[in-house]
């Protein structure tokens, strides 16, 4: 908790507008506290994610202006399934987004905290991450529906926080055009929008 109050100071203090945390390794290790329960909570108010991937926060914002200040969230793409892929973080997710009461473990590999452990609620999403090649920026964007999260884990760490994504597009295109493992998550279909401001702004929309 003390945690979560210093980072809302900041964002009120610096009046931020998203805000990212380079937590592995120096948090969990120096400090023994994985951060993923305080930013969980703070991404109920602005956009918050872990990891320090500033591109990734830029398309969390993104998807924040362009659903009228929904709730955004991120997930690794861990897996890849018949028509889709498995989506989750190592212990962050919006609480909101959750379905139902969320549930609390602690991390018992890699990490010293706690982490959420519930699956996400279902409902139609997209997925879009911001990234450069040697062509420019470009923003790759998918929609689909989030499906219970199954069982899902690494290296001996608890369950995570996750959906399954059954994709409206084919699966290997989206794998072609993979940008990153990070991707941020918003409910609704977002797609023109996310394209239509692309073209505003010189991005390279990339659609699977």
């Amino acid at each position: 908790m003390k945690v979560y109050a210093a980072l809302d100071h900041l964002r009120q203090e610096h009046k931020l507008d998203a805000l990212t945390v380079k937590c592995q390794y120096e948090m969990s290790r120096l400090y023994k506290l994985a951060p993923c329960i305080p930013l969980s909570m703070l991404a109920d108010q602005i956009p918050a994610s872990c990891e320090g991937d500033v591109p990734l926060i830029l398309s969390q914002l993104i998807l924040h202006y362009l659903s009228d200040g929904q709730v955004t969230g991120y997930g690794d793409v861990h897996d890849v399934t018949e028509d889709g892929i498995i989506f989750a973080a190592c212990g962050f997710a919006p609480l909101s987004l959750l379905d139902g009461k969320p549930e609390v473990h602690a991390h018992t590999a890699l990490y010293e905290g706690l982490m959420t452990t519930s699956s996400f609620r279902q409902g139609p999403i997209t997925l879009a991450r911001l990234a450069s090649d040697r062509e420019g920026f470009k923003m790759h964007i998918a929609t689909g529906q989030a499906r219970p999260m199954p069982k899902y884990h690494e290296i001996g760490c608890p369950q995570y926080a996750g959906m399954r994504v059954i994709l409206n597009g084919e699966v290997n295109a989206f794998m072609q055009h993979l940008a990153s493992q990070h991707y941020a998550i918003v409910y609704g279909d977002l797609k023109e929008e996310i394209v239509e401001l692309c073209q505003q702004l010189s991005i390279r929309p990339v659609v699977s």
